[in-house]
């Protein structure tokens, strides 16, 4: 069993589903999570699990993570995983990657009878933000002011939200409006993410089965 604290229940697919997870990381699980330490001589499994130690804290707090770093270093799996870890601790969590968000809007699509997507993405305790920091740029700045909303509502509202970005923190911080840049300060902490690319791992495996 992974090391993890705090008073926890047990997922059904229902869960999964419903927390809008993609397939692919319904297993995804703190184990597998990189130990390799950044700059600041911490890894992603040490910040992953001293927030869950202080999960009841974190959320009281809406505070969430900003998980950055180069494709294919597991950033999204460490993000399913804290999605998993908050909906076994009995809070609401919803899972969508930044363009699936602005389509959302678009679309006005339905999250189920009674609410939309964007009101699910507004309202839950906990929402992952995959891939962000790219496709939220366009020339007119519809979609950035779109996320600038939706982030200003839930830290208003004291709800976390987890991110995950491929751009580097430097370049994020030109490229975005002031105000975004201070409202993702008062609701997340930044975590530069290192390691191997996790796709070449997966790339062997398929070889591996594969081999004749």
């Amino acid at each position: 069993m992974d090391d993890v604290t705090g008073k926890r229940r047990k997922l059904v697919e229902n869960d999964l589903v419903r927390m809008n997870l993609p397939r692919r990381f319904w297993e995804a699980r703190l184990s597998m999570v990189t130990d390799e330490k950044n700059p600041d001589g911490t890894s992603l499994k040490d910040l992953l699990l001293k927030y869950l130690e202080n999960f009841d804290a974190m959320m009281q707090r809406g505070a969430g993570l900003l998980l950055w770093g180069k494709n294919g270093l597991g950033k999204t799996g460490a993000a399913a995983v804290m999605a998993k870890e908050s909906r076994r601790r009995a809070k609401s969590v919803l899972f969508m990657t930044a363009s699936e968000y602005l389509e959302a809007i678009i679309t006005k699509a339905k999250f189920d009878a009674q609410m939309s997507f964007i009101d699910r993405a507004k309202t839950v305790d906990v929402l992952v933000v995959d891939d962000f920091g790219k496709e939220h740029k366009d020339q007119k700045g519809w979609g950035e002011r779109q996320f600038e909303d939706l982030i200003r509502y839930r830290s208003a509202n004291m709800k976390a939200t987890i991110f995950t970005m491929n751009v580097p923190m430097s370049t994020f911080a030109k490229m975005a409006m002031p105000s975004m840049v201070q409202v993702l300060k008062e609701c997340s902490y930044p975590f530069e993410v290192v390691g191997p690319d996790r796709r070449e791992e997966g790339q062997s495996e398929i070889e591996r089965i594969l081999a004749v």
